[in-house]
């Protein structure tokens, strides 16, 4: 069955002295790029993107019918928690659109998503919030001023049919906090664990140093990296070797921290796509050095998926992401207070046994870098509507009838044929029903729902085309 997807964005990596939407380096939009790309091409996604940004092409890669629904998200991520924008949703669908399920990245305004849904339209889609960040006491430690949106996020997950985790870890962590507020709720039956996956990145190169042995720092320069406590390692590495290199690649607050300019084994370049490729694939190793919150990494699993290997800490999450490679190879990489004799290891191996390990850690931990949780995905929704579609709505068979005599319609053909007003909850399961049906087709190739008995739907329904109203 053809499916209609809502996704809801939560913008993270911004520019800030332009104050624009880093898209591509943006550890959300990469991840729900790969969810829909993972699903069935013929289900339509209306991506709720930034409006601000005005180059669509990145995501309209992931499936051929994507429609972009532009939307005010702030440039500041603590904003884009609280604020919801009714008239944006309101605006752009009507009752000729369908939406069968949202896939919310911000699940602090799932609860506005599910009233806006119930108000505006009488419906109740199945809601899957994505809990990137969880807002408790161990992220307080890094951003206490930033935090107090925990209730939202309960409220969040009250409202949403089901909540995906990065792992038990980061559920733990959820519990914790929300059963300081309430003790009873639903827990396992509707919680599962969502899994980014690594980019594997084009090559492109560029002039690098060759003369030293380059590591790479690929994380922001923020307090839960703790990069402080690296530069402050390697400075005194460097006292007795000048060998390597350290290439930091968030250049954002370079203003901020300008001392690191005068150190001679430091460089500091953010790249693009394939330069950043090129860079790992040349780096001897890289190095996370994370301590406290964190519930997922993406800068580790794409320097190891794409053959550098990262350092990485044994302890708090990575415990749980690498369970194995720890197990097998824990003394070559990993490190708990003992990061400088790691580094001083690596920088001693050769290059080629580097990159031996990171492949061994990909196929030692192979989990965190297959995106299997698709089919979980796919799964529920098709569970949901089944179990809808069971019920009996007022003049099914009326509709059911009225689209096989015509081969095809409008969603607002029949609704305007049998009903005086646009918002009733029986539409919802009528349609629910009419995808159980095997004569009945949705063409997800437009923009507004038409259901036809044509096995073979054609177009391509990108956004370019004109929309239909």
């Amino acid at each position: 069955m053809n499916l209609r997807i809502l996704v809801y964005s939560n913008p993270l990596t911004v520019d800030k002295i332009g104050k624009t939407f880093q898209y591509w380096r943006d550890s959300g939009f990469i991840y729900t790029k790969q969810l829909i790309g993972s699903l069935p091409e013929g289900w339509r996604f209306y991506w709720c993107i930034p409006d601000k940004i005005n180059q669509t092409d990145w995501f309209l890669e992931a499936n051929k019918n994507i429609e972009i629904v532009p939307y005010p998200y702030s440039t500041s991520i603590h904003q884009n928690r609280y604020n919801f924008s009714v008239k944006t949703l309101s605006d752009y669908f009507s009752y000729v659109h369908d939406i069968d399920a949202v896939f919310c990245n911000q699940p602090e305004v799932s609860a506005n998503i599910r009233v806006w849904f119930l108000n505006q339209r009488r419906e109740k889609p199945t809601i899957f919030s994505f809990y990137h960040w969880i807002d408790c006491d161990e992220s307080k430690t890094f951003g206490q001023e930033l935090s107090g949106y925990s209730l939202r996020q309960i409220d969040g997950a009250y409202n949403s049919d089901y909540n995906m985790f990065h792992n038990g870890y980061a559920f733990e962590l959820f519990l914790k906090e929300r059963n300081k507020i309430v003790k009873q709720t639903r827990d396992e039956e509707n919680c599962y664990f969502f899994r980014p996956s690594p980019q594997k990145r084009d090559i492109t190169p560029f002039e690098i140093p060759t003369e030293k042995k380059i590591i790479l720092f690929n994380h922001r320069l923020n307090g839960t990296t703790q990069w402080k406590e690296v530069v402050s390692i390697l400075d005194e590495i460097y006292k007795t070797r000048q060998d390597f290199m350290l290439w930091m690649t968030d250049d954002s607050k370079l203003k901020e921290f300008e001392f690191l300019r005068s150190k001679p084994y430091i460089k500091i370049q953010n790249l693009k796509d394939g330069e950043y490729g090129y860079l790992m694939s040349k780096a001897h190793f890289s190095i996370c050095n994370h301590r406290g919150y964190s519930t997922w990494n993406m800068s580790v699993i794409d320097s190891i998926a794409n053959d550098c290997l990262a350092l990485i800490p044994n302890r708090e999450v990575y415990k749980d992401m690498f369970e194995n490679s720890i197990r097998l190879y824990g003394d070559e990489f990993s490190h708990d207070g003992n990061l400088a004799d790691i580094v001083i290891k690596a920088l001693n191996r050769d290059i080629l046994d580097n990159k031996i390990l990171a492949r061994n850690i990909v196929n030692a931990d192979k989990a965190l870098f297959v995106f299997s949780d698709n089919v979980t995905i796919k799964f529920l929704l098709e569970k949901e509507i089944a179990k809808s579609a069971t019920t009996k709505p007022a003049k099914y068979k009326n509709v059911l009838d009225y689209i096989l005599e015509n081969k095809s319609c409008y969603k607002s053909d029949w609704v305007n044929k049998f009903w005086s007003f646009h918002a009733n909850s029986n539409f919802q399961i009528i349609r629910d029903k009419l995808l159980m049906e095997n004569s009945i087709q949705d063409n997800t190739t437009l923009s507004k729902t038409l259901y036809t008995t044509d096995k073979e739907i054609k177009g391509n329904g990108l956004q370019a085309q004109p929309r239909l109203f």
